[in-house]
């Protein structure tokens, strides 16, 4: 984690099971995500998104939390 606390890293909870990593860069257009830094698992449902900076990080995390993924709303939590 970056100073502050505050983490470029993002985890997400109640994606639909058959999401790809295209899918969660989907989710995320617009933000910059880091090269890589999609991660799915470790169960279905769940995965981790790493982005730029703790400061996009942030802005994922107030705009896109409870936003939907196909019929299915995300959680979004800092790590």
């Amino acid at each position: 984690p970056s100073e502050g606390g505050a983490s470029e890293t993002l985890k997400l909870r109640g994606m639909p099971f058959h999401s790809t990593e295209a899918d969660v860069a989907a989710f995320f257009k617009g933000y910059a995500v880091a090269s890589g830094g999609i991660k799915l698992g470790p169960q279905g449902g769940h995965g981790t998104v790493r982005f730029g900076s703790a400061d996009e990080a942030r802005r994922a995390l107030l705009c896109l939390n409870h936003s939907y993924m196909g019929s299915r709303y995300i959680e979004l939590f800092s790590t």
